[in-house]
């Protein structure tokens, strides 16, 4: 984990990492900060972010709601039953990135492929689920009490992160938050990196093409599009090798 890492998490490991698919639209949820979260359920609250890999012709995200809702407005759209009226749809593409800040109200839409970055936790106050009922005819249980006291009305700026640049065999920044720091590499060559047994980890995650890492005396590791790996921070130096991937490189800060 790195020195660091490990002292300040107590050797928890602090980040999950995955790619989901989206057949169909998935629930409206939000999740709490670290204040609630450790009250509530002593447990780490949930920053995360997304980065689109895939994105069907219309395929949407649902992020926060739209312009002039307020407490007052989510309430009443609840209970009148048309919590979908205020929902912010934002439409995708391969290479999108959004930061999902706790409190932020989010859906991913069927038809994404995306990656996502978050803290170790599962804690999710679902608000809505599309009215699906489950193979037993129940509808899914929604946690709208607890919803309402973790929601926030964030400032929507804030949350569209695709990075500012894009310049190949080089960093570009996407989001460096408190838990994560997210940096894109387009490869098209040997690029060096390297870790510090005191400082952190690392995760490669494939979003595009394919590459090869390159230790020495490590036989090299092929990383395919949708697969992640991670460098323990005891490795130093080591190449990533490609002539086409798109890698998310992910560090704690």
């Amino acid at each position: 984990m790195g020195a660091r890492v490990y002292n300040k998490f107590h050797g928890e490991f602090p980040l999950l990492f995955k790619f989901i698919d989206a057949k169909q639209d998935l629930s409206v949820q939000l999740h709490p900060d670290d204040t609630i979260a450790q009250a509530q359920h002593g447990s780490f609250g949930k920053t995360e972010m997304w980065y689109v890999l895939q994105a069907d012709p219309g395929a949407r995200l649902v992020i926060g709601f739209k312009p002039g809702v307020d407490h007052q407005a989510y309430q009443r759209a609840l209970s009148e039953g048309r919590i979908t009226d205020i929902l912010n749809e934002v439409p995708v593409q391969a290479g999108d990135a959004f930061f999902i800040a706790p409190g932020l109200v989010h859906a991913i839409g069927g038809g994404v492929v995306l990656a996502e970055i978050q803290q170790t936790s599962d804690i999710t106050y679902r608000i809505y689920d599309w009215d699906r009922p489950d193979v037993n005819g129940a509808m899914r249980e929604l946690h709208l009490e607890e919803a309402a006291r973790a929601l926030v009305f964030h400032d929507m700026d804030q949350v569209d992160c695709r990075p500012e640049r894009r310049i190949d065999n080089a960093p570009n920044l996407i989001y460096a938050s408190d838990y994560f720091q997210t940096t894109l590499w387009p490869i098209n060559a040997s690029v060096s990196m390297n870790t510090d047994p005191a400082e952190s980890f690392m995760v490669l995650m494939c979003v595009f093409g394919s590459a090869y890492l390159i230790a020495a005396g490590q036989p090299a590791l092929r990383l395919e599009c949708g697969e992640t790996a991670m460098v323990p921070a005891s490795m130093g130096e080591f190449t990533v090798k490609s002539s086409g991937a798109e890698i998310l490189e992910v560090i704690v800060p």
